[in-house]
């Protein structure tokens, strides 16, 4: 029942993935790219975890694992940039303003290089049995996930600014489950999993709701030069 929980959950985030894929087809912005790598990887992180316990230990596994820390260190940090630009395109008034670009980078430059020196510079791999699936982990990493809270609590700042300003909430929501979620991994892992589906999908929504061609924004924007 878990692997088929986890391959529900990779075919989930795929699908979001080709969502996401779609959008920045038509909307090459730069911020969508870490983004899509990002859901990669957690479509793969899935996959992974769930044929874990099929692979078995050993160095087969070690390597399928890489990917999963070395995707999530380089692009976690960077969705509270993206939640930024969703709510600049959404017209949230105080997201227009160039200090407040300064202070999300401000914040968001130290948490990434933060992830990059704990799941890459000293990455130490170690088997982890959970709930009947198996998979290495990070021994070196302790302490609360900071890049994960941070880039969970700018989406929160910019989903309300959002559900404020336009009363689409679903970037908002997305957050908030992520947060619960995650609050609830250390007892029952998998559901954190779950909170990153919510969120992947609250932001790809809120990206086709507002960064589409002819979408609100472009909208507002016509009707205040007519």
């Amino acid at each position: 029942m878990i692997t088929l929980a986890y391959m529900a959950y990779a075919a989930a985030q795929l699908a979001l993935l080709v969502l996401a894929a779609r959008l920045f087809s038509r909307n090459p912005h730069w911020i969508m790219v870490p983004f899509l790598i990002n859901v990669f990887g957690l479509s793969y992180d899935n996959l992974i975890i769930g044929l874990g316990h099929l692979i078995g230990p050993g160095p087969t596994l070690l390597a399928l694992n890489y990917p999963r820390y070395a995707i999530h260190a380089l692009t976690t940090s960077l969705f509270g940039v993206l939640g930024l630009h969703l709510a600049r395109q959404a017209g949230v008034g105080w997201a227009q303003g160039r200090g407040v670009t300064i202070a999300f980078w401000v914040i968001t430059l130290p948490t990434l290089a933060r992830a990059i020196y704990i799941d890459l510079i000293t990455l130490r791999m170690e088997p982890v049995l959970s709930m009947g699936t198996l998979r290495y982990a990070n021994a070196s990493a302790g302490g609360p996930p900071i890049s994960e809270i941070v880039s969970i609590v700018l989406l929160i700042i910019c989903g309300i600014g959002i559900a404020v300003h336009t009363r689409w909430p679903w970037l908002l929501l997305g957050s908030l489950v992520m947060f619960t979620m995650a609050s609830i991994a250390p007892t029952i892992g998998i559901v954190a999993n779950f909170g990153e589906i919510a969120l992947v999908a609250g932001i790809v929504i809120t990206a086709h709701r507002f960064l589409l061609p002819g979408s609100a924004s472009e909208q507002r924007y016509a009707l205040g030069n007519a």
